[in-house]
């Protein structure tokens, strides 16, 4: 509007006659400068319209091809997994960039290491701290068969994550939606660390997820095919399985937090009101 608004005022304008540009060449020039600035802002309002209405599983860009495209179809199945299994049915996929897109919007983001991927700018961290401060949890996945990677320190240096632990046995997140004692992806040896419960006021629930298990290199493994309107995953084996359980778990876990701990008071609870 504001570039509508400075043609017409030009037009009108004495000193638009002098100018030698054509009229029709400055036209042209606006029209592009508009499409241009103006659609990825279309793109992005769209993303968060969708986003606010439906439940989306997202994926923080790496700047990969071949990682990021995996990342997807692996969480295109995870979707299509939940919405076969359980009552949470994802609407589709998205990625997201953490320094233009709203991430309030989603209840768990998938973060694949890459040692590629550029480092998060100040705006980017800013607004990372802002979900994770707000009840937003993030899944680092090193992709590697380990927790450890050099990567981590250059893309998470600048954000305040509260001390992790190794996964307690009796974590809910373990028991979320299936019982599991070990969380495989496309490798199954890496160890799982969520945040310390003693030193975080989130009601139990872990801001940061990490390991390096590669689940969406493992999900995307899978094929998702439709027959007579019902959804089926094909290629499965026995690490799969317990893969999709996991991703299945998380979230849950991301969605309701702790309410299976909960669960563990109401017979005493129960009691109580008999009383």
């Amino acid at each position: 509007l504001l570039i509508i608004d400075a043609l017409i005022m030009a037009f009108l304008s004495r000193n638009f006659a002098r100018i030698k540009i054509p009229f029709a060449k400055t036209v042209s020039v606006f029209a592009v400068f508009a499409l241009l600035t103006l659609s990825p802002m279309k793109a992005t309002a769209q993303q968060n319209a969708d986003a606010s209405k439906d439940l989306y599983l997202a994926y923080i860009q790496t700047g990969n091809a071949d990682i990021d495209n995996t990342t997807r179809k692996g969480l295109e199945v995870l979707s299509a997994a939940l919405n076969i299994r359980t009552s949470a049915e994802p609407a589709g996929v998205q990625s997201v960039n953490p320094e233009t897109d709203v991430l309030a919007f989603y209840p768990i983001i998938y973060w694949p290491i890459s040692s590629s991927q550029e480092r998060p700018s100040a705006e980017a961290i800013r607004n990372l701290q802002d979900y994770l401060d707000h009840g937003g949890t993030i899944l680092v996945d090193t992709r590697q068969g380990s927790a450890r990677s050099e990567d981590l320190q250059r893309l998470m240096g600048g954000l305040n994550i509260p001390p992790l632990q190794e996964i307690p046995e009796d974590h809910v997140l373990s028991r979320a939606f299936y019982l599991l004692d070990n969380y495989p992806g496309r490798f199954e040896n890496a160890k799982l660390w969520v945040e310390n419960q003693n030193t975080n006021d989130r009601d139990g629930v872990s801001s940061v997820i990490l390991g390096g298990n590669d689940w969406a290199g493992a999900w995307s493994e899978l094929t998702v095919i439709e027959r007579n309107n019902r959804q089926y995953m094909t290629g499965k084996s026995e690490r799969h399985e317990m893969s999709v359980r996991f991703g299945i778990n998380l979230v849950m876990y991301a969605l309701t937090g702790n309410y299976k701990t909960d669960q563990v008071h109401v017979p005493h609870i129960l009691e109580r009101l008999d009383q």
